[in-house]
């Protein structure tokens, strides 16, 4: 056997006193398997075998597991009678020890000290935030800097360790949440020992703090006024906003002027929607703002502010993988404003549905590393700085009120004398008393409700921005009613045109229009081959006219049809059009040509003349 080394261990053997945890050996075979195990091992010492007489009276049926221990021991261990006690009394030293050590720790977690620290209100945890940090030099200490750093919580039944996130760098680019398992914890605190003069061993306040942490059910994002649930953790720790009372009136000027045009029904849209920022975090307005323009107007000056209010859960997106990556959702989820550049969205397929999605829904998918999804609210708005034509997808089906699109004001591009002094209100006291006005706002002042923030007033601009955001179909459709006529040929090589005559309904067989516009059509989408829904999509289920004639959007009736038919001359000299009745055809009907044009111009700004500049 070798020999005893009655030298107390430093940290770096630190790994023997964990192979010496008392390990219970029910039956005359485990303590077989222990005792080969510590044998062969030529680093074992004396204590590795005291060990073994703790594991079999540690584990309360001790009488054939403990005849076994002291046959292997007398034989292969060539030990006495009087050498067999000592062991044996030193392993039931070892449990008391053990009973000992744990009820330190219940009597710490029942002391009201430990309970403050656990609570994180003792002020004894070290400043920093960063996890490789000193822990302290008391246990104290330790486990107050570790309640502070760490919380235990389960996710989808795994329990896991989440590093809590310094609330001063929460908008560094670095995700709010990021956990280790609970070998990983271990793992990475295992040189943390400090020495306990009562016991003489080191002891890692890691496994202290694992014993007694609080347990949390499940995490949350919920700023005012959601509340999370019992026992689950909230990601949000409050806002740093210092307001105080004084004048923003630089600021507010360039909102009102140069973001909203001089509009005021934008403007106090805009003033609702940072106030719910403001006061209401925990809310979803399920609504975007949209700048558009040229660059050194404003925009993201604008951006800047923003960001600032809503400080430190704000975040820039700037590349898609931001939105459709697959952790994308870990950083948003704990965020509530997202200023979106216009180097992401420029129309991108890929991510057009992941942002109706963002800007509407109530949850969100995070998948941190390292965790399996997890469903968490969404308290999340977006803002659009960008000078593409197409910014949003805006589909035209009731969806286009989650956007209020505006047009910057260019009167001041590049104006360093305008926009000086609303930077030393943004970068001082400017700000704060523009956080007091939206943080002492209510609606009522102006005749709104919290609740208006959830529908965007209709701009030309959110107009323009629909027709840029239509599909090729759905333009060639627009275009073939300006036109005023068609021209499609047949299956069988026909050629025939369609001239809408003004007050009658338009009608068109469903066979030649489908031809026509299938050159147009993305065949990979479905609903572009779907020309009633495509219709409803532009202009409703019904139109109604100024003097208040209603009129269905698309008929499907069967009847005849008066079109002209091309007829080509052996020479091509006397080709000439022929009119012709087409009966009993399945045809398209749509409301007559003015009706419709009429609705273009409501629904879709289409001219130069009404493009702001």
């Amino acid at each position: 056997m070798p020999e005893d080394n009655a030298n107390i261990p430093a940290p770096a053997d630190y790994g023997v006193t964990e192979a010496n945890r008392i390990k219970p050996l029910k039956t005359p075979n485990e303590v077989f398997k222990e005792f080969s195990r510590i044998s062969e091992d030529p680093n074992c010492i004396e204590e590795d075998y005291v060990a073994l007489y703790a594991g079999v009276i540690a584990a309360g049926r001790p009488n054939g597991a403990t005849r076994k221990l002291k046959i292997l021991m007398s034989g292969e261990g060539h030990l006495n009678g009087r050498d067999l006690a000592r062991l044996e009394k030193r392993g039931r030293e070892l449990v008391e020890e053990a009973k000992a050590a744990r009820a330190r720790k219940r009597e710490l977690v029942r002391d009201g000290n430990l309970l403050e620290i656990t609570e994180g209100h003792s002020g004894l945890a070290h400043p920093s935030w960063d996890i490789a940090d000193p822990l302290g030099a008391t246990m104290e200490e330790a486990i107050a800097t570790l309640t502070k750093r760490w919380r235990v919580i389960s996710v989808s039944g795994k329990v896991r360790f989440l590093c809590v996130p310094d609330p001063r760098k929460l908008n560094s680019g670095k995700t709010a949440i990021e956990t280790m398992s609970s070998a990983d914890f271990a793992l990475y605190h295992a040189d943390r020992k400090l020495y306990d003069a009562d016991t003489e061993k080191w002891v890692n306040p890691a496994s202290v703090f694992v014993d007694v942490a609080q347990r949390l059910s499940g995490l949350s994002f919920a700023p005012p006024p959601a509340s999370t649930e019992e026992n689950s953790y909230n990601l949000y720790r409050g806002r740093p906003i210092e307001a105080r009372e004084g004048s923003c009136s630089h600021l507010k000027n360039f909102i009102r002027d140069t973001v909203c045009r001089g509009r005021e029904d934008v403007f106090e849209f805009v003033w609702l929607w940072l106030a719910h920022l403001v006061q209401r975090p925990g809310e979803k307005p399920q609504t975007a703002l949209v700048l558009r323009g040229l660059g050194g107007c404003g925009k993201s000056t604008f951006g800047i502010l923003l960001e600032r209010l809503a400080a430190p859960y704000s975040m820039t997106i700037s590349e898609p993988e931001h939105v459709t990556g697959r952790f994308a959702g870990a950083h948003l989820a704990t965020c509530i404003l997202a200023v979106c550049t216009e180097a992401l969205f420029a129309g991108d397929p890929r991510v057009n549905g992941k942002i109706k999605s963002l800007v509407t829904s109530e949850g969100i998918l995070a998948e941190p590393k390292g965790l399996p999804v997890v469903q968490m609210p969404s308290c999340l708005r977006l803002f659009f700085d960008s000078n593409n034509d197409r910014v949003v997808p805006i589909d035209g089906n009731g969806s286009e009120r989650r956007y209020l699109v505006m047009e910057i004001n260019d009167d001041h591009m590049n104006d360093a004398e305008y926009f000086e002094p609303i930077y030393q209100e943004l970068n001082g006291a400017g700000f704060e008393a523009l956080a007091y006005e939206l943080a002492n706002y209510d609606p009522a002042e102006d005749g709104l409700r919290w609740a208006d923030v959830r529908i965007a007033p209709d701009t030309l601009e959110r107009r323009r921005m629909r027709w840029h955001s239509m599909r090729p179909v759905e333009r060639a459709i627009i275009r073939m009613i300006e036109d005023g006529s068609v021209t499609m040929k047949t299956t069988s090589g026909q050629t025939f045109r369609y001239t809408f005559e003004e007050g009658e309904p338009i009608r068109i067989p469903q066979p030649d229009l489908r031809m026509h516009l299938r050159s147009s059509m993305n065949q990979h989408e479905a609903k572009d081959g779907d020309i009633e829904n495509l219709m409803t999509d532009l202009f409703g289920d019904t139109v109604t006219t100024s003097d208040g004639a209603e009129y269905m959007t698309v008929k499907t009736p069967r009847g005849p049809v008066i079109c002209e038919e091309f007829v080509p001359s052996s020479d091509a000299t006397a080709d000439e059009w022929e009119v012709v009745r087409r009966e009993k055809i399945r045809c398209f009907e749509f409301p007559p040509i003015a009706v419709l044009r009429a609705e273009i111009g409501v629904r879709f700004d289409r001219s130069d003349a009404g493009r702001t500049r």
